[in-house]
């Protein structure tokens, strides 16, 4: 096996390995029964329907009454003994899958060597678990909030009181139990899925009272919170976690109606994760006619799907708080004064990609276009470790621009003496 077809494997193994292992939203993929492919983009799901139960009508007792064959009032009347008839439909709900999603990556032949030959695969690993795993996990949980059949945005608040509180979060979860129930969704395939900021209200919630038993003061106790009333609790960062996604050119965001998830309850069974084409393909420079270097072509295929019937499965509660935008990617930095020199920039989240940092007298907002801020070298500055002696005295904003547009924004400042 040469190298490439090594680096090749090696890649499709870590892409596999990665988005099973990382990825909350796989817990909804899979086959369902009674889904179909019909073409390339459509999909359809089966949808049982019945009549309803009605009277036996027995041969033995003709005469009127509650256990006649039948009386004159009856639809069956004059039909004859036995079973009242009825009919079974099975219909197809059709969807159509929306994400197609895709990105060639680059990467430099000498680039490759001089990392020990390692980049691809590294690359690969690395863009799968920062990027492939996130969107596709928010666009999940996004579409899965937005066709809730039962929605919630009732405040929800810790109590210093020890017990029942009826805005807590135990509370909350109870109502949406009862919805379901009611609803007559199965208790046993329903799994809990909440933002970390309301995982840290069961943690520390008063509803629940925690006691030791005599011959447990020896042994290891955890009183951490993994499911509640026989339903799995799994947490999910907020970065994945708020309605109105929007996807985008260069990965995803929030659009301006966008709330943070507390949690949703919901079947597995009813939510249907459809991955149509998942693939990693390497291309070698031998093979590249446009570029000294390898190609790396990643495409995932797929949609979620709620059949209409299933709707009421799913119990989703919304936050109403004061923060409710979602947050902006951001520069932190250290600001040597003596040294005029800035160390330890950085950007949240980590893996943003930028093209250089910059600093002017007013923040930009995220998403301006640098034009927008005026011309470079008067109203905003290229910086590095130094900062430029054309700079003149006074207050800065450091902030990080990719093609052309602000990607990030410092909250503080750095004075220029």
């Amino acid at each position: 096996m040469n190298q490439v077809q090594l680096i090749q494997k090696y890649a499709v193994e870590a892409w596999d390995k990665v988005y099973k292992k990382d990825s909350i939203s796989s817990i909804f993929d899979g086959e369902k029964d009674l889904l179909r492919f019909t073409g390339t983009r459509t999909v359809k799901i089966a949808k049982f329907g019945s009549d309803a139960l009605g009277d036996y009508q027995r041969a033995n007792k003709p005469a009127s009454g509650d256990y006649a064959a039948f009386n004159s009032s009856e639809a069956n009347a004059g039909t004859g003994y036995g079973y009242p008839t009825g009919d079974v439909s099975l219909e197809w709900e059709e969807f159509t899958l929306r994400c197609d999603r895709a990105k060639q990556l680059r990467i430099s032949l000498f680039d490759n060597e001089e990392t020990g030959e390692l980049i691809v695969a590294a690359t690969m690993k690395d863009f799968s678990r920062t990027k492939v795993i996130p969107e596709v996990d928010a666009y999940v949980f996004s579409t899965i909030a937005g066709l809730a059949g039962h929605v919630s945005t009732k405040p929800i608040q810790l109590s210093n009181t020890i017990g029942y509180n009826a805005n807590g979060p135990i509370q909350a979860l109870n109502d949406a139990f009862l919805e379901l129930a009611d609803a007559e969704v199965p208790e046993e395939d329903q799994v809990i899925l909440c933002s970390n900021a309301f995982w840290a209200q069961l943690q520390s919630t008063n509803e629940l009272v925690r006691t030791l038993k005599q011959n447990e003061y020896k042994e290891n106790v955890s009183f951490t919170v993994s499911s509640y009333l026989g339903r799995e609790i799994i947490a999910v960062p907020e970065s994945r976690f708020r309605t109105d996604i929007e996807l985008g050119s260069n990965g995803y965001k929030w659009g301006e109606n966008s709330k943070k998830i507390d949690f949703i309850v919901c079947a597995k069974s009813a939510i249907y994760h459809v991955v149509k084409y998942d693939k990693v393909k390497v291309f070698q420079p031998n093979v590249v006619q446009d570029f000294d270097g390898y190609k790396v072509n990643v495409r995932i295929y797929h949609d979620v799907f709620v059949p209409d019937n299933k709707r009421v499965a799913i119990y989703a509660h919304l936050s109403t708080g004061a923060d409710t935008a979602p947050k902006a990617p951001k520069v932190i930095f250290n600001y040597d004064a003596k040294k005029d020199k800035l160390t330890g920039v950085a950007t949240i989240p980590g893996d943003l990609m930028v093209d250089g940092l910059y600093a002017a007298t007013t923040a930009p907002a995220v998403d301006a276009t640098l034009a927008s801020i005026g011309t470079k070298g008067t109203d905003y500055f290229e910086v590095g470790a130094y900062v430029p002696t054309k700079l003149a005295a006074g207050t800065y904003y450091l902030f990080a621009a990719r093609n052309g547009k602000v990607v990030a924004v410092s909250t503080e400042t750095f004075p220029k003496a």
